[in-house]
C-alpha cells in the first residue's frame, strides 16, 4: 500500500499544495494500491492530488532498441530515467540524493548501463 498523507493546519494561509504517486509496474503481475490522505482544516489553501500507474510502454522500448541497444538495456535506461527524476525532485542534501542514485546504479549495473552522476 502506497500511503502518504498532507496536512494543512488552521496557521497555514495562501498556500498550494499538491500530492503526485507515480508508479512503474515492473513485472506482468504487479499492482498498486494507492491511498491518498488529504488533511485540510484551512480556509485559504489550494491543493491536488493525482496518481499514474504505468508499465513500460513498447514504443519507447522500440525506439531505444531501434537505436542499436539490447532490450535489457533499453529496460534499464528507461526505469533508470524513471528513478533518477524522482531522486531529482526530491528535498533533501545533495548528499543524499546522490546516495539513494549510487543504490539505483548499482542496481543497474547487472546490465551494464552506465549513468551519469546528479548534477
Amino acid at each position: 500500500m502506497n500511503s502518504f498523507q498532507t496536512l494543512l493546519s488552521n496557521s497555514t494561509c495562501a498556500v498550494t499544495a499538491g500530492q503526485i504517486s507515480r508508479n512503474l509496474l515492473l513485472v506482468p503481475k504487479a499492482t498498486v494500491n494507492v491511498k491518498p490522505n488529504l488533511q485540510i482544516v484551512a480556509d485559504d489553501v489550494v491543493c491536488t492530488h493525482g496518481c499514474t500507474v504505468s508499465d513500460l510502454e513498447e514504443e519507447e522500448l522500440f525506439y531505444i532498441q531501434s537505436r542499436g541497444l539490447s532490450p535489457a538495456i533499453a529496460r534499464s535506461l528507461l526505469v533508470a530515467g524513471f528513478g533518477l527524476e524522482i531522486i531529482q525532485n526530491m528535498a533533501g542534501s545533495k548528499d543524499m540524493k546522490e546516495r539513494i542514485s549510487a543504490l539505483v546504479r548499482a542496481s543497474l549495473d547487472q546490465d551494464n548501463v552506465t549513468l551519469a552522476k546528479l548534477s
